[in-house]
């Protein structure tokens, strides 16, 4: 029983890993849009 538990947590650590590194590459892509989003818009809208 110990034995499963261990083995799980360590598939969950390895799930939280690639979910980890997943999220950080999905959020270094997606802050490149503001910045393309934010200059191609006129200044006015940012009002």
């Amino acid at each position: 029983m110990e034995t499963n538990v261990i083995e799980s947590y360590d598939d969950l650590e390895a799930d939280l890993e690639n979910i980890t590194d997943y999220f950080l590459r999905f959020a270094n892509e997606f802050n490149q849009i503001p910045t393309m989003y934010f200059k191609s818009e006129p200044s006015s809208a940012s009002h």
